[in-house]
This record gives C-alpha cells, sequence and structure tokens, in this order.
C-alpha cells in the first residue's frame, strides 16, 4: 500500500502534487534544491524578469479550488504569481511537507521502494513524484564563431531587467515567447535590437476588445471545430487578428497553410517593430564574429550583446539510466522528452508520477496531472488497463515523430485538460455537451463533480469570471 510519497521539486508541479497527496492521505516529503520553494516564479532564484506578466489570465492561469485575490490584474505580473503559490501552500497546510537545501543525488527503484539519496543521506519511500520541472538548463546551440564575439552574452533564463542593456545594439535569438517579450522589454527602454528567429508566429495582444485573450477564446466550441485543424486555425487567426506580416515583411505568416504556426502573445512587440527600435530578421544565424553575425543568406549584423531564446536541455540527472531508458527519454527533444501516459504516468512504473515534465507545463495541467497520480497511488481511481497504457504510449511517439512538431506537443491546453479529465473522471458533461457553447472552460470546471469536487466553489469562481466576460 502506498503512503509516503517523495516528491522532487518544489515549484508549481511540487506544489500542487503535495496538496492533491495530502488531499488523498498521503504523506508527502517534498524535496527542493533551493532554500525557498516556487521554482522558475521564485523571484530570487527562478527565470523571471523584473517586468514579465502571465501569458495566461489570472482566469487560466490558477488552480482550481484556489481563485486569486479579487484585486488580482487580469495578468499578473511575476511575484503575484510567487505569492499566489505561497498562499496556496499557507491555505492548504503544507509546510512541513517541504524540505529545503535539499541536493538530490540519485532516485532509484529496488524491491518496490523508491530510494531517494539527497545531501548524502538516503531515504525510502513508497512512491515518487518527479516536479523538477523542463526549464532546467538552458540551451544554447554552438554557434560557429561565438567564441570569438567581443560582446556580452547571456540565455534567457539569466535576463532580469533591461537597464543593464542601455545603449547596447542587442541580438535576442529565438522564437520563443520569452523571446518577443524580452525583445519588447528592451525595445521600450530605447534599446536597438536585432530579433532573428527561424520561422514567423502569431503575435497576439493579451487582451482583445478589453476582454483577456484566453478568456474570450478558450471555449467548450473550440474542442470540436479547431483541434488539429491547422488550416482553419491558421485562417481563423488571420480574420480575427490579422496578418504580423502587415507590419513588417519579414514577419509575414502563410495563413493558407496547414502547418502548425506557433502562437506567442506581446502587447508591444508589434510596436517596437513599427517604431524600428524591433528590427525582425527571418533567417538562420551562420557564425558570429567579433563585433556582430551573420546569417546564411549573407546579412550581417552589428551587434554588442546577444540574448539567447532558444530553449533549454532537459535533464534529470538523479534518475537511473534503466527508468530513462524504459521511458525513451531524450534530452534533446523539447518537445516530448519522455514517453508516458499522458505525459504522467509509465506502466512499467506504477508507483512513479510525472508532473509539469512537458512542453507548456500550464499550473491547471499540472494540477490535473497531480490529481490523477495522487488519485491512482490511493486507490481511489482506478489505474489504466494494459491496453489504455499501449494505446497512450503509441499516441506519445506519435507526437514525438510529428514533423514539423507543433508549438505543444500535448496539443492545446483545453484538450490536454479534458484528456486528463476523463481519467480522474470530472469532465464537466453539461458544458462539453453543450455544442453552442462559446463560455470559457475553466480550471474550476473540474471541480464541478467527481472526485475532489467542490462544487459551490467552482460555481462561485465560474459566475465571476462570467461576469468579467459579459461586462467588458
Amino acid at each position: 500500500m502506498i503512503k509516503r510519497v517523495a516528491i522532487i521539486g518544489g515549484g508549481p508541479g511540487g506544489i500542487v502534487a503535495a496538496k492533491e497527496c495530502v488531499a488523498h492521505g498521503l504523506q508527502p516529503t517534498v524535496f527542493e534544491k533551493n532554500a525557498s520553494p516556487g521554482g522558475v516564479w521564485n523571484p530570487d532564484r527562478g527565470k523571471v524578469w523584473q517586468s514579465m506578466h502571465t501569458n495566461l489570465s489570472r482566469h487560466h492561469m490558477g488552480f482550481s479550488d484556489f481563485p486569486w485575490p479579487e484585486d488580482t490584474q487580469d495578468f499578473p505580473h511575476n511575484t503575484d504569481v510567487y505569492r499566489y503559490l505561497m498562499s496556496y501552500i499557507d491555505h492548504f497546510s503544507l509546510q512541513d511537507s517541504f524540505h529545503y537545501n535539499q541536493a538530490i543525488e540519485q532516485v532509484s527503484f529496488e524491491n518496490n521502494t523508491w530510494n531517494v539519496r539527497h545531501n548524502g543521506q538516503e531515504d525510502t519511500f513508497d512512491a515518487a513524484i518527479l516536479a523538477s520541472g523542463v526549464f532546467s538548463k538552458g540551451s544554447i546551440p554552438p554557434f560557429k564563431g561565438l567564441s570569438d564575439f567581443q560582446g556580452d552574452t547571456l540565455h534567457s533564463q539569466d535576463y532580469k531587467e533591461s537597464v543593464t542593456f542601455t545603449n547596447k545594439k542587442t541580438l535576442v535569438v529565438g522564437s520563443s515567447f520569452s523571446a518577443y517579450e524580452i525583445a519588447s522589454d528592451l525595445a521600450k527602454r530605447d534599446v536597438e535590437v536585432t530579433h532573428v528567429f527561424h520561422r514567423p508566429s502569431w503575435i497576439l495582444n493579451r487582451f482583445v476588445n478589453d476582454i483577456p485573450l484566453d478568456l474570450a477564446s478558450n471555449n467548450y466550441m473550440k474542442l470540436f471545430i479547431l483541434r488539429e485543424n491547422h488550416f482553419a486555425r491558421n485562417k481563423r487567426i488571420e480574420e480575427r487578428f490579422g496578418n504580423p506580416g502587415a507590419v513588417h515583411p519579414q514577419l509575414m505568416v502563410e495563413s493558407g497553410s496547414n502547418k502548425p504556426v506557433p502562437v506567442v502573445i506581446s502587447d508591444d512587440y508589434l510596436s517596437g517593430v513599427t517604431s524600428k527600435k524591433i528590427q525582425p530578421a527571418r533567417g538562420t544565424i551562420d557564425h558570429f564574429t567579433a563585433n556582430g553575425f551573420e546569417l546564411t543568406d549573407g546579412r550581417h549584423h552589428a551587434c554588442d550583446s546577444v540574448v539567447f531564446c532558444t530553449g533549454f536541455d532537459m535533464t534529470i540527472p538523479y534518475l537511473g539510466n534503466s527508468i530513462l531508458e524504459t521511458c525513451h527519454f531524450d534530452a534533446k527533444d523539447n518537445f516530448q522528452p519522455l514517453i508516458l501516459n499522458k505525459s504522467t504516468l509509465h506502466p512499467a512504473y506504477p508507483s512513479l508520477g510525472f508532473v509539469g515534465m512537458y512542453r507548456g507545463p500550464y499550473l491547471p495541467v499540472m494540477e490535473m496531472q497531480a490529481r490523477w497520480i495522487a488519485g491512482t497511488f490511493s486507490n481511489a481511481i482506478a489505474p489504466p488497463s494494459k491496453e489504455a497504457h499501449e494505446k497512450a504510449l503509441e499516441d506519445e511517439w506519435n507526437i514525438r515523430l510529428q514533423h514539423p512538431q507543433p508549438q505543444f506537443p500535448r496539443s492545446d491546453y483545453m484538450g490536454f485538460m479534458m484528456e486528463l479529465a476523463q481519467e480522474i473522471g470530472v469532465v464537466p458533461t453539461e458544458l462539453v455537451n453543450g455544442f453552442a457553447n462559446k463560455n470559457p472552460m475553466l480550471p474550476c470546471d473540474f471541480r464541478r463533480h467527481g472526485p475532489g469536487c467542490t462544487p459551490e466553489l467552482a460555481k462561485e469562481t465560474r459566475d465571476k469570471a462570467l461576469s468579467c466576460l459579459y461586462m467588458s
């Protein structure tokens, strides 16, 4: 019988995993390498910068049974997120589960027991949850000539504030959310920015008609009509928001393609391009020189500093090779680093779970993963059958082999939520079945009924969100 659970990582995934373990009568121990929790949202040790706000509104950027304070701005500042996580720990009395300054040396499985070696000592557990995240190690491609470059270089994980780039021509490299937002942050300080990216993206504002974008667009109808139909999705986005190529030809999106086109959220990027503070350069860097870089088409640009927004190499150094091999771990696959049932479970290790170890770890999805894991560990939820596991792993392989890969390999936020909800038994059927239902899918919807339901709080939270939608 599973009782004691080791949780590796004290970021959002580890925090919600601890809460769900407690809710299911389990005894979690959270091992965090730093002196305080919060993971990437920790203002002292995380991967946030001074001006950073969330790309999801507070209506989606939160846990299902813990609403944000009513005076929270629509798109919380990174310090707001950190305070929210700390309040969550306090509200659910999780403090005693956390053990800080714990360097995890090894997690191994022997005789149906999980052994965790940390700070030179070893403890044993009935189960383990890995929640150390995908933002482990910033990745900088091995560009030719980079060692010859005389300017400053850093990875986006180390970017903190724009003031350090004053009077510096700066190159921003990458197609990620952070690339567009950091380029915008620099432009607002009048830094001259060249932004190099290999493929264009849809560039959307956080608000549409004064309504948070996700509140206006992430609705139940979308589950039925746009999923996996990239052509329809591209046309819909262009019709609604326009093509960024109208602002600059380097930003042109081929909207008639059936290939997935990334979406980035930035309120200020296009205005930065219009003001010529940001120079978009679609292409690939061939090599660096002492004072700049050259693209493969021969264009040369001078620069004094470089910010690499080039992703992360996922590392799980504490996990044994046999387990990694069973899960087909690939550190270089930023989209699908592990082959697991819905990025959460593996049939070979029924007492092992993964939370947030996938591309696009939204807080509500991590919560759903934690609910599924804790439910199976406590026997409140029947584990998947052998056939279900095999089908799910086959689906995961198909995701890894897909080319070009979509922005979020686990499908969109809503699709993944629904997949996990089916496993837990918390699908909000009364909302899903209304095909014409254009109301948003919200995390609180998955507390309406079923295991761990809080129907009154769910209704109250949803009503407040809808009032924001229809009053705007």
